[in-house]
């Protein structure tokens, strides 16, 4: 878990999160935003959950 820098969350915990770069699997965009938030290379092995908020045009995926 990172702790959030953004005001409006600011210190709150939270998964890493973002959204896929053109051409990028899941675990590529998941691996690339788990580097970028937290200096870690990781290794994802399976997918625990995917969430579908049709009114915000997003869907969450926790690997």
């Amino acid at each position: 878990m990172v702790q959030e820098a953004i005001e409006k969350v600011y210190g709150m915990w939270n998964f890493p999160m973002g959204h896929l770069d053109n051409g990028e699997t899941i675990f590529e965009g998941a691996r690339r935003e788990a580097k970028e938030e937290t200096g870690y290379d990781v290794e994802l092995t399976s997918i625990v959950s995917i969430q579908n908020y049709p009114n915000k045009e997003a869907i969450k995926i926790a690997i």
